[in-house]
């Protein structure tokens, strides 16, 4: 395995090779893809997450989260690591907008996530949906912090439970 280190800014397009981990050079940052990205099975890309604002990105590149910006198709095959910086704690609902394109231009998702366990009855889920990034239109990849399924059934059980016995 070896690693790449991109400083944020401005690039072509990016592809891994296998054992290829890429990461950030300034981070949390922004990598602003003219083209698209593949992320091979066998490669990974760390995302680093200090707080749920990323809004900036397009504009200042100013973020909480590291992120991708690209006017391309996004391939993610590879392994999705994450790290929290400055003691960040995820909270139920955060949702963090790791990667955004612009019109026309999917996310195609299927990888492996790497993240920090979460407090008890919380989970990480990853999803590809709508942007929601200014200018960037096209699908995004997105990693939301979620009840543990296992908890939403506890709390509903101890719902009707608690409701029969009125």
């Amino acid at each position: 395995t070896y690693g790449v280190r991109a400083e944020s800014g401005k690039y072509n397009s990016f592809e891994t090779v296998s054992n290829a981990d890429l990461t950030w050079g300034n981070s949390p940052g922004v990598i602003d893809l003219y083209g698209g990205m593949r992320v091979r099975a066998a490669g990974q890309m760390l995302f680093e997450i200090a707080g749920t604002d990323n809004s900036l990105a397009p504009t200042t590149g100013v973020v909480q989260c590291d992120t991708v910006l690209a006017a391309g198709d996004i391939l993610y095959q590879g392994r999705l690591s994450v790290a929290l910086l400055n003691s960040f704690t995820p909270a139920l609902g955060n949702s963090f907008q790791l990667i955004a394109t612009t019109a026309g231009k999917t996310v195609t998702w299927s990888g492996t996530l790497d993240a920090p366990t979460l407090a008890a009855g919380l989970s990480w889920q990853v999803s590809v949906a709508p942007s929601t990034m200014a200018g960037y239109t096209g699908q995004s990849l997105y990693l939301t912090v979620v009840p543990t399924p296992g908890a939403l059934a506890l709390l509903g059980t101890a719902g009707i439970m608690g409701a029969r016995r009125r």
